[in-house]
């Protein structure tokens, strides 16, 4: 957790707006990644309470030149959490209730898992008959595209 904390912050002293980090599998990631970008993320917050909340950089403007004009405070970081597998992305979020911080969160799946067409909906082969909807790109077959 240390490690990752640390990386976040001299990525961040360096300008930097990206921090990828890598573990083998079983080595606790999970958690403890949750335990140090959260509390990060939440420090950060707390240091720039009127921060910017998107996660686009905030363009200077002609006027931050001026020395009477404060530069804009910083956006606050977006965490982006991504796994393979569905069950990854289970096990992630049951760790995340283990902790007491609550964050704004969504979760991302699959077309076979989310897909509303009836047709393709719980089809075994639901990526292969939506790619088929979707192949004429002017003709698009699928009405929930």
């Amino acid at each position: 957790m240390s490690r990752v904390i640390s990386t976040l912050y001299r990525a961040q002293r360096y300008g930097h707006s990206h921090t990828l980090l890598e573990s083998p599998t079983n080595t606790g990631k999970s958690l403890s990644l949750l335990c140090s970008v959260l509390p990060w993320q939440k420090s950060y917050k707390s240091r720039f309470p009127n921060g910017n909340l998107s996660h686009s950089k905030t363009q200077p403007s002609d006027t931050a030149a001026s020395s009477n004009v404060e530069p804009p405070e910083p956006a606050i970081p977006t965490i982006y959490y991504a796994s393979r597998t569905h069950a990854q992305i289970t096990q992630v979020i049951l760790e995340y209730r283990k902790t007491g911080y609550r964050v704004p969160m969504t979760v991302l799946v699959s077309r076979k898992r989310y897909c509303t067409n009836s047709h393709v909906q719980g089809k075994e082969n639901a990526d292969e008959k939506c790619r088929l909807l979707l192949k004429d790109k002017k003709n698009i077959k699928c009405a929930e595209y």
